[in-house]
């Protein structure tokens, strides 16, 4: 991806050095360090991932839910949604999605549930958390280049949307909890930790409570939660799990990377002159016509599809806004809803 952009640019006249939308400065080095921001908060997401795992919290947010809402079976769902959202809302990366059913899966079917009841609950919550998300808020705001704060309450807005639909569903399927007598409880004995939760709950409140940023809230959770189990040598376990995580993230910071660049070499005068006019002829000039094109190319935008924004989606999005095909905001909002 990043080759056929600097291909395309070369191709479209772009010049290799000496102008500022070089080739050398503009499209490699700014193209490259264009996404740094989401890089370092997915590496902070991977580390929060990987301790809770390590740590076995998960088993601590099995034992809460079992042992202290016993009696309320229905208030289980309730809790897991929750948590689900909490859980989404601060970790960003795709390994969110396979923590939260390693958490509340079993969670789900030791009560009743089936199995694509319980995946439904959890995808459902896990969207409502991923537009909470700081980390796709400064995403997208930086592949659409639009302003964060537009960004924000779009998603917000979607947030809602998800979270009536949430309320639904646990109303219309909570009839399906066993009753209390037919659980096999066995975890009476077995102590919540209590203070390693809290590290799951800090970047949250420190997000949405005290209007800190998404990586100084995961810095500090890390930081807590390290202390609060006890770490020996805490700043060294955590450098070594910074190892890690960037060791399991370098996909994904060569994917943004390379999206970055593509994305800048679409944006050259040269490359914007050559490909807006084809298509300015191929994109919907009508508000009606612009629902049907997002909606039925909405596959295209799947994950790892040729339209996705975390692909050559970003590139094509950032040749219709550089040159102004909608004056409206249409465009941003099109290319967020069907990805």
């Amino acid at each position: 991806m990043p080759a056929f952009g600097i291909v395309t640019a070369i191709l479209a006249g772009t010049p290799i050095t000496g102008s500022e939308y070089s080739i050398a400065d503009y499209v490699i080095v700014k193209g490259a360090t264009t996404l740094a921001e989401p890089m370092f908060i997915y590496i902070l997401s991977v580390m929060l991932a990987i301790f809770i795992v390590e740590f076995k919290l998960d088993e601590s947010i099995n034992h809460l839910c079992l042992k202290y809402l016993q009696n309320n079976l229905k208030g289980i769902l309730w809790v897991v949604a929750i948590l689900t959202i909490i859980v989404s809302s601060i970790i960003t990366n795709f390994s969110s999605i396979i923590l939260i059913a390693i958490i509340f899966m079993p969670i789900l079917l030791k009560i009743g549930f089936n199995k694509q009841g319980s995946v439904v609950l959890l995808l459902l919550s896990n969207a409502i958390g991923s537009c909470l998300n700081p980390g796709y808020h400064i995403l997208y705001a930086n592949l659409l280049s639009w302003n964060i704060d537009k960004v924000k309450d779009f998603y917000y807005i979607m947030a809602i949307v998800g979270v009536i639909a949430l309320v639904f569903y646990i109303f219309l399927n909570s009839k399906y909890v066993k009753n209390i007598e037919s659980i096999d409880y066995e975890q009476k004995n077995i102590k919540v930790n209590w203070q390693g939760l809290c590290t799951i709950f800090i970047p949250f409140i420190a997000v949405f409570g005290f209007k800190l940023n998404i990586e100084t809230g995961l810095i500090l959770a890390l930081s807590y939660g390290f202390l609060a189990m006890g770490s020996k040598q805490p700043f060294m376990d955590m450098l070594e799990l910074l190892k890690v995580s960037i060791y399991k993230s370098t996909r994904v910071i060569i994917l943004l990377s390379s999206v970055g660049i593509f994305m800048h070499a679409v944006k050259t005068p040269e490359v914007v002159d050559l490909m807006a006019p084809l298509l300015l002829h191929l994109m919907p000039k009508s508000p009606t016509q612009c629902l049907l094109f997002f909606t039925i190319l909405s596959p295209l935008v799947l994950y790892k599809g040729p339209f996705n924004l975390q692909g050559m989606g970003a590139g094509l999005s950032a040749v219709i806004i550089s040159y102004n095909i909608y004056e409206s905001y249409g465009i941003r909002y099109g290319t967020i809803i069907v990805e």
